[in-house]
């Protein structure tokens, strides 16, 4: 089966910018994007008060691996072939299932299922370290065990 939004043709600025706007209307403050050395954006960043401060969260696109799965899917021939190296498909896919993710994640919020910050908790970003919360409890191989310090050996 393909992937999601694999056909749009709406552009990834245009895709960003509805992804703003969805953000803002729930709360969000400070909405940036985030560019590697080419000019591409690879992720979209935002602060939002959460409890009685601020906190900032990083949502990445990882265009490589939208391209492993056109690869994939070109190789079992689910998709044609002009999908095997269109890196620009694969950045306008990414961000469409972005969009479509945060809204349907919106709407979880709307109906007072989920809260802002329990949605984007994963990304919360620790700007001084460059990462979210996901690649630092990645980083301790997700061990949630706090260290008593106060006690000797």
């Amino acid at each position: 089966m393909p992937i999601k939004n694999y056909t749009t043709k709406i552009t990834v600025e245009k895709t960003m910018m509805e992804i703003e706007k969805i953000l803002a209307t729930h709360g969000a403050t400070h909405i940036f994007k985030m560019y590697n050395d080419k000019g591409t954006p690879t992720a979209l960043a935002f602060k939002s008060v959460v409890g009685e401060q601020m906190v900032s969260f990083k949502l990445p696109l990882e265009e490589n691996k939208i391209q492993m799965v056109f690869k994939n899917a070109v190789s079992k021939k689910e998709l044609p072939s002009r999908y095997w190296d269109d890196l620009d498909q694969a950045r306008r896919t990414g961000w469409r299932i972005i969009k479509d993710w945060i809204d349907s994640q919106m709407a979880l919020i709307e109906i007072h299922v989920a809260k802002f910050e329990e949605i984007f908790l994963p990304y919360m970003y620790n700007e001084k370290l460059g990462k979210t919360l996901y690649e630092l409890m990645a980083e301790r191989e997700f061990n949630m065990q706090l260290e008593d310090k106060t006690k000797g050996d």
